[in-house]
């Protein structure tokens, strides 16, 4: 074994000789790369499908190489994995770079499989096969089809990437000569995630296998179902990984979830290496950094010059919660009582509602609201939350039965009705925070035509959604969640009520920004 040290500029290991190129060999590779996983499009409504695949049911569910040859999967060894992420604030720019070999005597077609992260947008591809380089476009799938069939019949070194789901995406490659080696560089863009209090990179080094097959999101066929372990020896694959990190703000502290790293600072942050330089890649890299907070509000502004163009990413901080006072608010619940409801459903949503109005305090106001085939509110208008009208809502709430249809869209319209003039807040003399708590399963088949509704009459409100039970539309609930600007929380079981519940109103009680503007000068 050899110690594998990684390239300092991932360009250089792909860069081509310039001597002796034929024009064949300057053929464009093609890259078809489905960008609507970017957009918020439910997967969860791929309908399960057999099973299909170019090379065979062995090598559709294969994760790695597979070179078709002589009729026959191949499996050759994958060689190596070089990973390099950026991380500038809230933005990964990341470049995987993979070798693997032919080592067969046949002139073959490889089909290439490899994990992305949610949300993750590929737009760089660069292939070496021997001596040749080939650079990738962004098509429709389709032209890319053409584009790949075309260069394959006419014997060029060709490549087609796209994607299977919405975080898998393969390389199908033809013309691959006996012994050439292959270097796959795939660069792409992914949104740091930001959730209690701390930030996170996550990078799937392998897939896991999925249950059942499942609609590719761009065609509608049925995905490749890949296994979890690599054909390949175990020893035969290594990962190099590295991160740099500019943060934007100070760190309290920096941390690998998964590997053993190594952390050094730099001039405007850190760089993260792997310690073990024959680390495998048999699970999930994941960065996670927790800011230094302060009791005032931090802010970055971090540029970038892709020498046409300048981009600015402007990052706020808020300030730590002990620094912050609840502000008073006006909150309604609703909650759904239909049919669909009924049994441990009914009791997790009854205990949520108990949590919300334990929350709430003498200068808060609230309401509740029921719904099924009719909808019920409790009060004639936002009541102050004094102890006699939390207990006069507490047995409301335990009288609660499940039954009838769920006639959504009549609960949602009161709950965002506009407001009497005396929700004011009698310390400041401003209006009060407005929040929506809609606690249900979602168990609704118009959602188009509420998410419209929400649109239309949230006004200076926000919605936040509990979804209840074990398969809620959690698609609908967060994405009300999204366009209501608040946020989805989902109770599963009846013993995670207490903790989920306290976890969204630690999230809702403190709001660290208000009237947010930006003066462009």
């Amino acid at each position: 074994s050899h110690r594998r040290v990684c390239p300092p500029d991932l360009r250089r290991r792909l860069d081509p000789p310039r001597r002796g190129m034929r024009w064949q060999d300057r053929v464009l590779l093609t890259l078809a790369v489905i960008l609507m996983a970017l957009l918020l499009l439910r997967v969860e409504t791929a309908r399960g499908q057999t099973v299909t695949a170019n090379v065979g049911a062995e090598a559709s569910e294969a994760w790695g190489l597979t070179l078709q040859a002589g009729g026959q999967a191949v499996h050759p060894l994958a060689l190596e994995t070089f990973v390099h992420a950026e991380v500038s604030g809230l933005l990964a720019r990341v470049h995987v770079l993979q070798s693997f070999r032919n080592d067969s005597n046949d002139w073959v077609e490889g089909i290439y499989r490899f994990p992305l992260p949610d949300g993750a947008a590929v737009d760089r591809l660069t292939v070496k096969v021997g001596e040749r380089i080939l650079e990738g476009e962004i098509q429709e799938r389709e032209s890319a089809e053409r584009t790949y069939q075309q260069a394959r019949n006419a014997g060029q070194a060709a490549s087609l990437v796209s994607q299977e789901r919405a975080n898998q995406f393969s390389t199908r490659m033809a013309n691959i000569g006996p012994s050439d080696t292959v270097h796959v560089m795939i660069g792409f863009l992914v949104n740091v995630d930001y959730r209690d209090g701390a930030f996170r990179l996550n990078l799937p080094m392998t897939f896991t296998p999925r249950w059942g097959a499942e609609a590719q999101p761009a065609t509608g066929a049925p995905a490749p179902r890949p296994h979890l372990a690599s054909f390949a020896p175990a020893d035969s694959h290594r990962l190099t990984l590295r991160v740099d990190l500019d943060a934007g703000v100070p760190l309290a502290a920096v941390e690998s979830l998964y590997h053993d790293v190594d952390i050094e600072t730099r001039e405007n942050g850190y760089t993260v290496t792997l310690l073990n330089p024959d680390e495998a890649t048999d699970r999930a890299f994941e960065l996670r950094w927790m800011p230094e907070f302060d009791a005032r509000p931090r802010s970055s502004l971090l540029t970038f010059d892709d020498g046409q163009d300048v981009y600015a990413q402007l990052m706020l901080l808020p300030p730590r919660d002990t620094a912050l006072d609840p502000a008073p608010r006006e909150v309604i619940f609703v909650i759904d009582t239909s049919g669909s409801m009924a049994g441990a459903s009914l009791d997790q949503a009854r205990a949520a509602l108990r949590a919300g109005l334990d929350a709430l305090g003498p200068e808060d106001r609230f309401n509740l609201i029921q719904f099924n085939s009719i909808t019920e509110t409790r009060f004639a208008k936002p009541v102050p939350g004094t102890p006699g009208n939390l207990r006069d809502a507490r047995n409301w709430v335990e009288g609660l039965e499940a039954d009838g249809g769920t006639e959504m869209a009549p609960a949602l319209r009161r709950a965002l009705a506009k407001r009497s003039a005396d929700t004011l807040n009698p310390a400041t003399g401003q209006t009060l925070l407005r929040q929506v708590v809609f606690i249900t399963d979602g168990a609704v088949g118009n959602e188009r035509e509420l998410l419209l509704d929400v649109a239309d009459r949230l006004g200076e409100s926000r919605l936040f959604t509990v979804s209840i039970g074990a398969a809620p539309n959690a698609w609908f609930m967060r994405k009300t969640a999204e366009l209501g600007r608040g946020h989805h929380t989902h109770i599963g079981r009846p013993e995670d009520v207490g903790q989920t519940m306290a976890d969204l109103w630690t999230h809702i009680r403190l709001p660290a920004i208000s009237d947010l503007c930006i003066d462009w000068g």
